[in-house]
């Protein structure tokens, strides 16, 4: 894997939702980097209450900026921020930079949005997926099996996300939640 990730909305969420989001980051090893216009969409996590209405609680990402475990960046003028504009055309803003970034600077994208995974195919960009990353992470930490169902439980309850039955994880994801 490559020392340095991009990481878009998508995936970010993901990773914040299962909790605990500078030990994950840190073990896996690499350099984070957040795209300013990652930054600036509207993130937040849901959270059910005891009466069973949904909260949206906004992520402060500053924290983890102001300690180094992520990184902001923004597309540079010339054929990066070309790149960009030309993107932004058929991807939302954040997976657009994100991707801008990783193409130019050789870098890794980590998203989940399929179309962002499809254009970065064709720009011959290396993606990861949230399934990629928690499975790294289960792997380098080897958490309990209790733990590592909660993680996976919070990401589907307070992002909203389950892998889809194409993605090569989702077996792992489906087994890694599995009770018995």
């Amino acid at each position: 894997m490559d020392d340095n990730i991009v990481v878009d909305a998508c995936c970010l969420i993901n990773l914040c939702a299962a909790g605990e989001l500078r030990e994950r980051l840190s073990l896996i090893g690499v350099n984070w980097y957040v795209p300013t216009a990652v930054s600036a969409e509207s993130l937040f996590l849901h959270f059910e209450q005891a009466d069973g209405t949904i909260n949206k609680s906004p992520l402060n990402l500053q924290h983890f900026i102001d300690d180094g475990v992520l990184k902001p960046c923004e597309a540079q003028p010339g054929e990066e921020l070309d790149l960009y504009v030309d993107l932004a055309t058929r991807l939302d803003d954040g997976e657009a930079m994100a991707l801008a970034i990783a193409k130019t600077r050789s870098w890794t994208l980590s998203t989940d949005d399929r179309k962002a995974k499809r254009v970065a195919h064709e720009l011959s960009v290396t993606v990861l997926t949230t399934p990629d990353l928690m499975k790294r992470w289960a792997d380098t930490a080897a958490p309990s099996a209790h733990e590592l169902r909660g993680s996976l439980r919070r990401i589907e309850q307070r992002a909203s996300f389950f892998p889809s039955a194409r993605d090569t994880l989702h077996s792992w994801w489906r087994n890694s939640l599995d009770d018995s």
